[in-house]
């Protein structure tokens, strides 16, 4: 319930909980009575009363006492992690911007978490769906000549042996998903999983940065320290996604994270190779073409 102040405490172990509530506070819990010795870390997630619904909130911090009334307190429901899904320093980013942008804290936070880890779902790491024509089966033309939508999807699975992923599929067919579950039904299809995030392939050397390039890496690396904005102008063709790519070596170097974005998505699969190839590195993709266990494997990466 929310915190208030009055004469009456309680002792005991309670947990200052985040819940998605337009509401400028958090509020306190009797961590559940099974776990008072082991009580869900901060940045995990636990299941609570509010209202007259349930949410699932994060848990801030761990206090002995609280100021709101005993019989006004309500326990956790169900702690959902044995770690923390928000380490300690995502989620002091997460109370700056909340402070910073005067934003709700537990919509900040909840809104910064993927859809199935909101949705109270397993951290589990799911890597992106293959689907390869089952090779062990010869299907006629005459098996799907009532089935034309069928024909042309397995046609197109046929046409690249290595099978496609669900991005590559949306990129080719519209509204395929129906279709593939009934070829996979049929037995004409296999489904399985990737890795997580694919393994880094051997980096290749790039062009000789000219003498304005190198001057812009320079500049920039000299007030690399703490937050910096710079803007670099030049047409199409003229060098900068150069400079970007060895500005991001220079981060990998000092074994930093680099987040690119990208004005739009059609530039995505021609810019994650260029950038694979040239650093050598494992590259993790945010974009809308993704289902929910894709972006939670992007993220966790990331974190």
């Amino acid at each position: 319930m929310q915190q208030a102040k009055h004469n009456k405490k309680v002792t005991g172990k309670i947990l200052h909980v985040a819940v998605p509530a337009p509401l400028y506070t958090t509020f306190d819990y009797l961590s559940p009575e099974t776990m008072r010795d082991n009580a869900p870390r901060p940045g995990s997630r636990v299941r609570v009363p509010f209202g007259r619904r349930t949410q699932i909130g994060i848990v801030l911090a761990h206090a002995d006492h609280s100021d709101v009334p005993s019989d006004k307190l309500k326990a956790v429901q169900a702690t959902l992690d044995t770690e923390p899904v928000l380490p300690a320093a995502l989620l002091k980013l997460l109370k700056w911007a909340a402070n910073y942008y005067q934003h709700p804290l537990g919509e900040v936070i909840h809104s910064a978490m993927p859809a199935l880890l909101r949705k109270g779902k397993a951290p589990t790491v799911k890597g992106p769906t293959l689907w390869r024509v089952d090779t062990t089966i010869q299907p006629t033309q005459t098996t799907l000549k009532r089935a034309p939508k069928q024909q042309q999807l397995l046609s197109l699975l046929q046409q690249h042996t290595q099978g496609l992923t669900d991005e590559q599929l949306n990129q080719r067919l519209e509204h395929w998903r129906p279709t593939m579950k009934t070829l996979l039904t049929k037995g004409l299809v296999v489904k399985s999983d990737l890795p997580c995030i694919a393994d880094p392939v051997r980096a290749e050397a790039g062009p000789k940065l000219n003498p304005q390039q190198q001057s812009i890496v320079d500049a920039i690396i000299r007030q690399a320290a703490g937050y910096q904005a710079h803007l670099v102008h030049g047409i199409t063709g003229s060098g900068k996604t150069e400079i970007y790519i060895t500005l991001a070596q220079q981060a990998i170097n000092e074994n930093k994270q680099v987040l690119v974005l990208v004005p739009e998505i059609s530039l995505t699969p021609q810019l994650t190779a260029r950038f694979r190839t040239r650093l050598g590195v494992r590259t993790a993709l945010l974009h809308s073409g993704l289902n929910d266990g894709e972006r939670l494997c992007a993220w966790s990466t990331a974190a």
